[in-house]
Order: C-alpha cells, then structure tokens, then sequence
C-alpha cells in the first residue's frame, strides 16, 4: 500500500480496544472478510487461524487481514487477549500489499498509532477523519518495513536523546561556565571530562529541583 494515497483509505465503524471475555472465541465467519482488518495484540495469549494456517500470538503479533480472507480466533482464558482491531476499505487495488501476519519487535510506534487512531474516532475531533487515514498510511508502511526485515527506529533512544538534548539546553550555561575554567580543548580528553561535567550538572539541577520540592 506504499502507492496508495491517505485520502484512498475508507474509515469503517468496526474499530476498538478491547480485553477479550474468558469465554470469547472467535467463530468461523460465515462469509468471508468482507474488508481489510489490522489486527493487534497488546498482551496476552492466544490463536489464530488464518486460512486453515494456525498462529501463536502474543504481545507483538500483528496481522493484516484481507478481503476474502477466512478468520478464526481462541485464546488463554488465564492470559486473556487485550487486542486493536481497525476495519477499513480502499477506493483504488493496491499493487504492494503488506503480508498477512509479522511479530513486531518494535511496538511503541504502532501501539502509539493504534492508540491515537482510536481516540481520534472516538472523540471525533477537529480533522478526526483525515488525520486517521493519514494514520492507516502511515501503519502500512510501518507493517511494510517490517516485512522486509528492515531495521525499525528504536523510539525509546530517540526519547533519550531529546531528554538529552532538553537538559543540556536546561543546563547549558553552567556547562560553558565552568568548561571556560578549566580551558577544555578539542581533545578526547577534554571532550570526556566535558561529558562528565555536564552530567554533575544535570545531577545538580535535579537536586536542586528535588530539594525545592520538599522545601514547598
């Protein structure tokens, strides 16, 4: 679906987060899918069989479900499946169509997006509707990536590196100050002892935040 534009996406009203009932089992479907279903599990531990073709699932398991596609479901009533499913249609025949079923390493980004698609629905906010395809684009070509074994983004380095990146802004003119005292260079050396400064300051700032909140 890495040809298909957002605004081909077409929101159906079957979409939710859901903790599976211990009883819940999902039937043999009496017609077959009648339209594109992303399916997500959160947690928990179950089955799925797709096509005659069983799949474990967990945590991370991640399925695609087409048009004409024969879909049934059980799982562990002692680890009950929490799942995502979003049902959505397309106006054009995609040429690239991501696989049927993939085990995401990564899942802070998807379940991020499934999170927000949901909300988004639900609220019915200002450009709800347009943001949500933009979302189901942006999925397909996550699942895409992932099937061609690609390497994902690590978001939790990425966060690290912004929280970085705001403490040395927070802290920065205490790192110069006393960078300028001890005459720091353009050697490793200097580079390391700077590195080290800025983390006693940062220590510094949260002890002074921590100090100023137990003194209030």
């Amino acid at each position: 679906m890495l040809d298909t534009s957002a605004s081909s996406f077409i929101l159906l009203s079957a979409f939710a987060k859901i903790v599976c009932e211990p009883g819940w089992k999902w039937q043999v479907r009496e017609r077959p899918m009648p339209n594109y279903d992303l399916f997500y599990v959160w947690s928990g531990e179950g089955t799925v069989v797709l096509n005659g073709e069983s799949y474990p699932v967990s945590k991370g398991s991640c399925f695609l479900f087409k048009p004409g596609d024969d879909t049934r479901a059980t799982h562990n009533p002692q680890k009950p499946l929490i799942l995502t499913y979003i049902h959505f249609d397309l106006t054009e025949q995609p040429e690239i169509i991501p696989a049927s079923y993939r085990m995401l390493e990564e899942t802070i980004e998807v379940e991020h997006m499934l999170a927000r698609y949901v909300r988004l629905r639900l609220e019915r906010a200002y450009g709800a509707e347009e943001e949500c395809r933009l979302i189901l684009k942006q999925l397909m070509i996550h699942l895409l990536r992932a099937d061609r074994k690609e390497p994902q983004e690590r978001p939790t380095s990425h966060q690290l590196t912004e929280v970085i990146r705001e403490t040395d802004q927070l802290c920065a003119p205490a790192s110069r100050a006393s960078s300028s005292r001890r005459g720091f260079g353009g050697t490793g050396r200097a580079v390391t002892a700077l590195f080290f400064n800025q983390i006693q300051g940062v220590a510094g700032c949260f002890r002074s935040i921590s100090y100023h909140q137990h003194a209030n």
